[in-house]
């Protein structure tokens, strides 16, 4: 990220040592906004942070618990940096700045976490992570299930349509094709959703929208589904060998090239199925240790319909959302 600092840190009434601690907050924050613009003011005397990073949290946070220890290290730098959530990295860049050596790694990325500075101190607000996972969705008509998949993939059985959805902030934002879009505040420490269609339509009593955990991704899911993208796998028969891809669209499109057909795969538990056109409907027991699958065509003989499968590599997870002329 890039770092815009406007410091009137050394205007400040505190000994060099603690202005160093203080810019080494800065520095650790900053970083973990993937690059801020941040300002050092003093209101009566009291250093605090304030400003906005790029990512556009707002940013304000007291710089009263900062002190150096007797080894000229930080220990307040160092606490704000685990706190959000750049581990080591940004005590070292901390540490660093606060020894004044200038060797921090100016490469050190923070994680993709949504983050937000309060005035009682460093909170971590969400994470892309935190949101993965099978929920319920309500609406004025009743409730069913929908999954927000890894990589800004969205899937739901019941109505399938090109989606995707995006975190800013505490705000799941989710693009649902021809069912619309619906922004929702997400509470981490309940996993629940609260909010409405777009636009937003006040006194419309059929506008809101709420969503509830119900669990995280099968393993089986996580083989299948990779980054968000899904994934390609070698499919065998006895008649020879050739890749599959398991699409994590909004219709979970199973594509092979060698055999098009309008094709797609579902899970029931841990049984996979590929409705496969006119090549028919297999039935495959996922290996998720071995990455590898074992079936049958359904009404087929063992010895002769077999299949196997082996991965071969994720998908990377497309922007793009895919859309389907045929009838779900």
């Amino acid at each position: 990220g890039v770092l815009v600092l406007h410091s009137s840190l050394a205007a400040m009434p505190t000994p060099r040592r603690t202005r160093r601690v203080a810019a080494a907050s800065v520095l650790a924050a900053a970083a973990a906004f993937g690059g801020a613009e941040l300002f050092a003011v003093a209101p009566s005397g009291l250093p605090t942070l304030a400003g906005r990073s790029h990512l556009g949290a707002s940013v304000q946070a007291p710089l009263t618990d900062l002190r150096p220890t007797g080894s000229g290290s930080l220990s307040g730098g160092a606490s704000l940096g685990l706190l959000l959530g750049l581990g080591g990295a940004a005590a070292a860049l901390g540490a660093a700045a606060a020894r004044g050596d200038g060797k921090a790694n100016r490469r050190t990325r923070a994680p993709s976490a949504r983050t937000a500075l309060t005035a009682e101190g460093v909170t971590v607000v969400v994470k892309p992570a935190d949101v993965v996972g099978w929920y319920d969705f309500k609406w004025f008509g009743g409730t069913f299930a929908v999954c927000f998949r890894p990589g800004g993939s969205f899937y739901c059985p019941k109505f399938q349509a090109p989606a995707r959805w995006q975190l800013k902030g505490d705000l799941v934002k989710v693009e649902w094709g021809n069912f619309g879009t619906y922004e929702l505040k997400f509470d981490a420490a309940s996993k629940t959703m609260d909010g409405h269609g777009m636009p937003k339509k006040e006194g419309n009593d059929k506008n809101w929208r709420k969503a509830s955990f119900l669990r995280e991704l099968s393993p089986v899911e996580n083989v299948l589904i990779g980054d968000g993208g899904g994934t390609e796998w070698n499919f065998e028969w006895s008649g020879g060998s050739f890749p599959v891809k398991f699409k994590a669209d909004g219709y979970n499109h199973f594509q092979c090239d060698e055999f098009p057909a309008h094709s797609h795969w579902t899970l029931d538990d841990d049984k996979l199925t590929i409705v496969w056109g006119e090549f028919g409907k297999y039935e495959m027991a996922v290996n998720v240790a071995e990455k590898s699958m074992d079936g049958c065509k359904v009404g087929g003989d063992p010895a002769t319909e077999w299949r196997k499968s082996q991965f071969k590599r994720k998908l990377r997870a497309s922007v793009v959302m895919e859309s389907c002329d045929h009838h779900h």
